[in-house]
């Protein structure tokens, strides 16, 4: 029950972040961040602990691989999947944007920004040359890359939605655990102690 919540507050935190925009706050955008590790932190721990919770004493260790093995994978996935969202919504976006932001250039603007090689001539990883350029093609940029954002943001909140609905499916274990020590073993084991202070 507890991973439930804490994975709908990593959800939250996902869904957050389809709210962000050009013109939000970096506080803000700081925040959606600190929920969605608050999120991610609280499940990672309580997720191998039901697994180990899950397997006999002599598969604890193949148990607690496995679960960190498929967490490294599926965020190798993860990266690689939502990274070709990004990339091919943010070409999308481009497309979609730049000739009306030319167009809105002055003559003398569109001219120096066709000279230089136009869109082909700048990489949405070099934040310096997308300042230096003129207000409507940084904006058409800008504007772009936030839409592109929005789309990989709600596929991670939908797939940690599926998440929590699997957790829904997962039956509710009782915690193992060591076993009750009886008054009697504890009597005995603190003479034992105490035998070896002396």
């Amino acid at each position: 029950m507890v991973s439930r919540r804490r994975l709908g507050v990593l959800t939250a935190g996902m869904l957050l972040f389809t709210q962000l925009h050009v013109s939000t706050t970096l506080w803000l955008a700081f925040f959606y961040m600190v929920v969605i590790g608050v999120g991610l932190g609280l499940c990672m721990q309580s997720l191998v602990l039901a697994v180990q919770n899950s397997v006999d004493l002599r598969d604890l260790g193949a148990g607690t691989s496995a679960a960190t093995f498929f967490r490294s994978l599926g965020g190798s996935f993860g990266v690689a999947i939502l990274g070709a969202v990004l990339s091919a919504r943010l070409s999308v976006e481009l497309a979609e944007r730049l000739p009306g932001a030319v167009s809105r250039l002055t003559p003398d603007q569109a001219a120096r920004f066709e000279a230089s090689g136009g869109a082909s001539n700048f990489s949405i990883n070099q934040p310096s040359v997308i300042r230096a350029l003129p207000a409507p093609l940084r904006e058409a940029i800008q504007f772009a890359f936030v839409d592109a954002l929005h789309r990989v943001f709600l596929i991670s909140g939908i797939v940690a939605i599926v998440a929590v609905l699997v957790t829904l499916a997962l039956p509710d274990h009782k915690l193992h655990g060591p076993e009750p020590i009886s008054e009697e073993d504890s009597a005995t084991s603190a003479e034992a102690r105490a035998q070896t202070l002396l």
